[in-house]
């Protein structure tokens, strides 16, 4: 790239037909004016059209700066970074504790990682809202409800505790060199969230109809009284256990813009309690009736219950299989290889600009 002063910089930004040279071709800009600065930066995220038709697209840019000279270019930047705590520091968004540039790496790293924890947490908030919405609505067509007990089990020890904790994760060590997908409505954000909602409301169906087929099953007379203690609503509770958990162990990965979930130490104190709270729930009501009844739970014979445990474990994998691999995996680097999707790849020979 060329190296040129502010001189240089003045005469070339003001003849549109230069311009773009200042973006494309310019990798040192020397002894520049604070307003030059501006104005540098300004072009670079500014999209150029060019004589021969082409288009150079706007880019994300940053700036890191130490004195008061760099202020204006710091004001302007999609992100700046202070290396004092003088005046930039008041200017800028950032100020870095190292007085490196390698804060920049690093800056960009904790923003991908808090980008993926926010969608990971989307995503885990609509999941449960409309599992815990189908319990519902599915106990309603059989005149029953959730007891207040399950629903404070469900809300308070499987979604609110692993919500908190989720976006804890530490961004990762090594920065990809493909960011994270930023669109809500996205198709990585939509499969992601679409096939394990499908998933379960497959189990919850499979789970009901093998269960309306059992030899002691007596149906609930539809628009009674609401009741709690029927075998419907305790089907539905101990299937949504399964999937809650499944549910944020795969969007809880990491190990790509965050740390790995091993490293999320609460996180993983979640998911203990979630087994423990799981197994007391399918073992403990058919064995402790004082327990059963403060569950409002109903007995349900034990070779159901491993029918309901087989359907939760194939659920429970199949949502963490899909992540991991649809989502996060090969096949999805072989889809978006395929179909052109996704970000484009780095040039190479970016060279760093220097004011």
């Amino acid at each position: 790239g060329l190296a040129i002063d502010s001189n240089t910089f003045k005469f070339l930004n003001k003849n549109l037909v230069y311009r773009h040279l200042l973006v494309r071709n310019v990798s040192v800009f020397a002894r520049m004016r604070p307003f030059d600065k501006q104005e540098a930066i300004i072009n670079m995220m500014k999209t150029v059209q060019l004589s021969d038709g082409r288009t150079i697209n706007s880019q994300v840019v940053g700036m890191i700066g130490d004195g008061a000279n760099d202020c204006a270019a710091l004001s302007v930047a999609h992100f700046g970074i202070a290396l004092s705590e003088a005046e930039a520091s008041l200017i800028a968004p950032f100020t870095a504790k190292s007085l490196s540039i390698m804060a920049a790496v690093d800056l960009v790293k904790e923003g991908r990682a808090c980008l993926a924890n926010a969608f990971a947490s989307f995503k885990f908030t609509i999941f449960y809202s409309l599992a815990e919405v189908t319990a519902m609505f599915l106990s309603y067509f059989y005149g029953a409800d959730l007891s207040q007990l399950e629903y404070t089990v469900l809300d308070f020890l499987f979604f609110f505790p692993v919500v908190f904790f989720m976006v804890k994760s530490k961004k990762a060590d090594k920065l990809r060199s493909s960011p994270p997908t930023f669109k809500i409505f996205g198709p990585t954000t939509i499969w992601s969230l679409l096939v394990p909602l499908i998933i379960l409301f497959t189990i919850n169906g499979l789970a009901l109809k093998l269960l309306t087929v059992q030899s002691w099953f007596k149906p609930h007379p539809i628009g009674t009284v609401a009741f709690y203690q029927i075998a419907e609503t305790s089907t539905l509770f101990l299937v949504n256990c399964f999937f809650l958990g499944a549910a944020s162990i795969a969007w809880s990965f990491g190990s790509k813009y965050r740390q790995p979930i091993y490293k999320n130490t609460p996180l993983l104190a979640c998911y203990c309690l979630e087994l423990l709270i799981t197994l007391l729930v399918f073992l403990l009501p058919n064995r402790n009736i004082p327990f059963r009844n403060f569950m409002e739970m109903v007995y349900l014979p034990d070779d159901f219950l491993l029918v309901i445990a087989f359907l939760g474990v194939t659920g429970f994998f199949s949502i963490i299989l899909f992540e991991y691999l649809f989502i996060l995996g090969p096949v999805a680097k072989y889809c978006r290889g395929k179909s052109g999707r996704g970000r484009p790849k780095p040039v190479k020979d970016i060279g760093l600009v220097e004011f």
